[in-house]
């Protein structure tokens, strides 16, 4: 599914390139389905976008922020996937995302994280250009081994009324190294 070169351009702390088909940056959830901790995948995962081919930047500014930038060929899924014919071929897809990670002196809290993104592009499927947004993050506890997160996806399909928005909460315990209990629950309108 991800073919890419990935470089990284000796600018400041580093940025990193990667250069072809890889998964989109926006989501809770991931592609891999035995990365996500629950079975099934959730309404906000159905929201977005699954598979870009193009061109991600990636920079760490410090341990705390991280900033994302890319420029793809179409907002659908599918390998050097298009958008729709009657657009030119200057139409682009562009994505960006910041996240945050708590540092190590914030006790139970480090390593927590909060990322906030957007993809704008035209999506063949709908007909239509479309803005993905998300914000998400995971947050540590102080009970050990306890994780809460959250992900708030919203589909701004342009030119069209209502709305298309997910709300999730999930919830992960590790009990031991070997076993974990993890549930999740939305609201979807």
């Amino acid at each position: 599914k991800d073919t890419y070169v990935e470089l990284r351009a000796p600018l400041g702390n580093g940025l990193d390139l990667k250069l072809g088909t890889y998964t989109e940056i926006l989501g809770y959830e991931v592609f891999e389905a035995g990365n996500n901790p629950n079975y099934t995948r959730s309404y906000g995962y159905a929201l977005e976008p699954t598979q870009m081919t193009g061109l991600l930047a990636t920079y760490q500014f410090c341990p705390v922020v991280t900033a994302m930038f890319g420029i793809c060929n179409a907002w659908n899924a599918g390998v050097n996937a298009r958008s729709f014919p009657a657009m030119a071929e200057s139409f682009k897809t562009y994505m960006g995302m910041l996240m945050f990670t708590a540092p190590t002196n914030t006790a139970f809290l480090a390593g927590s994280t909060l990322s906030v993104g957007a993809i704008n592009g035209f999506a063949a499927p709908l007909n239509a250009t479309v803005t993905s947004y998300y914000v998400g993050g995971t947050v540590n506890t102080p009970v050990s081994g306890l994780k809460l997160g959250f992900a708030f996806d919203d589909l701004d399909v342009h030119g069209m009324s209502g709305e298309s928005w997910a709300l999730g909460g999930y919830v992960a315990y590790q009990a031991t190294e070997k076993l974990s209990f993890n549930a999740r629950g939305e609201y979807v309108r």
